[in-house]
């Protein structure tokens, strides 16, 4: 609210600047008020895009540019909300992805206009409530009907769509371990690429990232005194056996092994359809939670019991993720945030949109992309919803107005993405089984692995056989 105000307050008390904007030919209006009223601030100045200025595109957009000295250079955008016009008090300043244009003048655009058909999205995850609302507010902006649902389990419920013939949506919200399972059953099709690896499989990309979630440590700094960072597990669990108040994870889940795992060795999935998994590290990884599990320092709970021990101060100490953090404000948890230990590497949940095969309004939903990654919404939205924006030119505004901004930061410059491929899919099925065999002392780390390998190993050339690779 109080960045809305100063921005108001600019408008009102600034001169209106403004360059003479055309888009095939018809003037649009460009001035200090409208970039007030559409774009955002800046480091204090004034600035919106092309795309929110003028109406939707599809394709190619052509831009012309002249600048005070009469000087003219053209260049051409797929996307023109990432071209932006900035205010200064010395001048319009125009920002393409390949430079800028000082003393800007004048700004002819040519490109498609969008058929405004209706487009449907599914959302999922937290802060759907706040999705909701920017796509109403995209819907009014630019005249697109558009249909939003929150949809748990998007992944299951859109290959079902697919299975039995339904109208597929146009747009879905995805995370990264979904992609190999829709690729299987040819639900998606390739996005603009962004040099974003997240998404990218076989060499397309699959979904345009739109917001990051961290895996954190969460302590009470009543019970356990912890650094923000710098601090391994060795110091941790020192300090967890002097106060006797034992910390908490979903041991049986490969998701939060595989920390141990990247810090310890190479990635174990060195392709999309291999892995890894029979390893020494993998081996030394599962006995160091035996251990710490026979100690009495580390309670093996899934989330809901994790969060009950926390709240009876049965728990210091857990390991989740960055989207763990609103559900404890809401509670009303004395809680702190933390880095993983040094000898962690914490994973990178992307969530993005993908764009169905199917979908009836391809363009459309493309423009819905665009405007959602968009400098503007990139540096509000994902700060509201507590989550890092995808966009790297918004993280320190979002560093600076999500609570623990900083340590989601710091988590993401050591993070390494969720894998995207087969491998880790099917490694994560059958490792939820074995896991539990091991750390249950049914079966031994080194055998358990042997087993859990060659598991993967045929249901990879299975998928493989039937896939024709």
């Amino acid at each position: 609210m109080r960045i809305i105000i100063s921005v108001l307050l600019l408008a009102v008390l600034l001169p209106a600047g403004a360059l003479d904007l055309t888009f095939n030919g018809s003037p649009v209006e460009a001035t200090l008020q409208k970039a007030a009223e559409l774009g955002y601030l800046d480091r204090g100045v004034p600035t919106v895009s092309l795309g929110d200025l003028l109406p939707l595109t599809y394709g190619t957009s052509s831009v012309h540019v002249i600048d005070g000295r009469e000087q003219s250079r053209r260049f051409t955008t797929e996307n023109l909300f990432q071209v932006e016009l900035r205010f200064p008090d010395t001048g319009v300043i125009l920002v393409a992805p390949d430079g800028e244009f000082l003393e800007t003048r004048e700004v002819m655009v040519t490109s498609n206009e969008l058929d405004l058909r209706p487009i449907e999205v599914w959302v999922s995850w937290e802060s759907t409530d706040l999705l909701k609302a920017e796509a109403e507010r995209f819907s009014r902006r630019y005249h697109m009907p558009v249909t939003i649902r929150d949809v748990p389990g998007i992944s299951r419920r859109i290959t079902a769509y697919e299975r039995s013939g339904q109208q597929m949506p146009d747009v879905v919200m995805v995370q990264a371990d979904y992609i190999p399972e829709l690729l299987a059953h040819r639900i998606l099709q390739p996005v603009r690429r962004d040099g974003s690896d997240a998404f990218t499989l076989e060499g397309d990309q699959w979904a345009v990232p739109f917001s990051l979630d961290t895996h954190i440590a969460v302590y009470n700094p009543d019970q356990l005194n912890l650094p923000d960072r710098d601090y391994t597990l060795e110091e941790l669990f020192r300090g967890i056996t002097d106060t006797g108040i034992p910390a908490s994870w979903n041991v049986y889940s490969f998701y939060w092994l595989l920390p141990m795992l990247y810090h310890a060795a190479d990635a174990p999935f060195p392709d999309p359809h291999t892995v890894q998994i029979d390893s020494p590290e993998a081996a030394a990884a599962i006995c160091q939670l035996l251990t710490w599990m026979s100690e009495g320092v580390l309670l093996p709970r899934e989330r809901d019991g994790m969060i009950d021990g926390f709240l009876r101060g049965e728990v210091s100490y857990m390991l989740t993720g960055s989207y763990m953090l609103g559900l404890l404000d809401k509670l009303g948890i004395a809680y702190e945030a933390a880095v993983y230990p040094i000898d962690m590497t914490p994973l990178l949940d992307w969530k993005g949109f993908s764009v169905t095969r199917r979908s009836l309004n391809p363009a459309g939903a493309r423009a819905f992309i665009d405007y959602f990654t968009s400098p503007a919404v990139q540096r509000n939205l994902p700060a509201a919803m507590g989550k890092l924006p995808a966009d790297s030119r918004a993280l320190s505004f979002a560093a600076e107005n999500i609570q623990h901004g900083q340590v989601l930061l710091d988590s993401r410059l050591r993070g390494v993405p969720v894998p995207a491929g087969s491998s880790y899919a099917v490694t994560k099925d059958v490792m939820w089984g074995m896991l539990r065999l091991m750390l249950h002392r049914s079966v031994s780390p080194s055998d358990g692995l042997v087993r859990a390998q060659g598991m993967i190993e045929r249901r990879l050339s299975d998928a493989a056989l039937r896939e024709g690779l």
